[in-house]
């Protein structure tokens, strides 16, 4: 009981500080030759009366199949998390708002809705680079993600969109 109590407890904290460590960068690497830098930059805040988590995931594949979560954030709480990341190697980065608003009056709930913003974009990390990325609308219509290299101020070189936002599979298997 005490186990589960704690791995909940850390879980949350992780959830809250938007602290979530890369598991293939070594603890002593550093930006240079062999890795760029990305930050993560947290969404707007979600409006009254909502629950938001946004997550960013990289990934080495194109269909998300080994996707590791990087940065987390709840609601409009945690800082922007910057990541080691490979260079020289097609990145999958992976965004995704999911959010529960709901219309309450005294202690009935008269309305609950679900939404998800998700979105999925390839580039390749270059040595030394810098690079930002944000959700910058949140809405499921108009949901759009911004990567920025902070050399130029623009987007990377070979920067690809996915016409298909979602990190889908089925056992395994991508789902197009």
């Amino acid at each position: 009981m005490r186990t589960a109590l704690f791995r909940i407890s850390t879980s949350l904290v992780a959830l809250l500080v938007g602290s979530v460590a890369a598991a293939d960068i070594p603890r002593d690497a550093q930006l240079g030759p062999d890795y760029a830098e990305v930050t993560f930059v947290r969404g707007a805040p979600a409006e009254k009366k909502a629950t938001r988590v946004q997550t960013y995931s990289k990934a080495y594949d194109q269909h998300c199949l080994a996707k590791e979560k990087v940065a987390e954030f709840a609601r409009s709480k945690g800082k922007d998390k910057a990541s080691l990341v490979e260079t020289g190697r097609p990145t999958l980065f992976y965004a995704e708002t999911a959010y529960l608003d709901f219309r309450s009056s005294g202690a009935a709930v008269l309305t609950m809705r679900e939404r998800t913003c998700a979105n999925r974009v390839f580039f390749t990390p270059q040595p030394g680079g810098r690079y930002s990325i944000k959700q910058t609308s949140l809405s499921p219509e108009s949901c759009s993600l911004e990567v920025v290299d902070l050399a130029t101020g623009a987007e990377p070189e070979g920067l690809t969109h996915s016409t298909k936002p979602y990190c889908s599979y089925i056992k395994g298997l991508p789902v197009e």
